[in-house]
């Protein structure tokens, strides 16, 4: 439910909020206060980050959302699929609402899976 946050997978996260124009204003990433920036304390906790106030935690919501994008992708990936379809963006949500308890719009796992395909080349 509460992804280990690692330093590699914070970076991510801060490259992701410069590429959409959101670190200036830290409240627009809806990272606790309480994490200080960029979420250090869930990175310092590991896996006993799983308090209430991480609920809504953007970088909670981030890196749960790339993995569950890359499990989705080895997935198709082992079946001879290589890229996915609307229906796979849907199992996504799906998953991440019902794994994670995570509630994203569609437009958002596309918003993610598209930095995802840019950094990588």
């Amino acid at each position: 439910m509460f992804p280990i946050i690692t330093s590699k997978k914070q970076k991510e996260f801060e490259k992701y909020c410069i590429r959409n124009n959101i670190t200036s204003d830290e409240s627009k990433c809806n990272v606790p206060c309480i994490c200080g920036y960029y979420g250090r304390a869930c990175r310092q906790t590991n896996d006993e980050a799983n308090r209430m106030i991480c609920l809504d935690c953007s970088l909670r919501i981030f890196v749960s959302t790339v993995e569950t994008i890359i499990e989705i992708c080895d997935e198709k990936e082992k079946i001879g699929i290589s890229h996915l379809y609307d229906s796979d963006i849907l199992d996504i949500q799906s998953k991440l609402k019902k794994e994670c308890v995570i509630d994203v719009e569609c437009s958002y796992i596309e918003n993610v899976l598209n930095y995802l395909i840019e950094s990588d080349s």
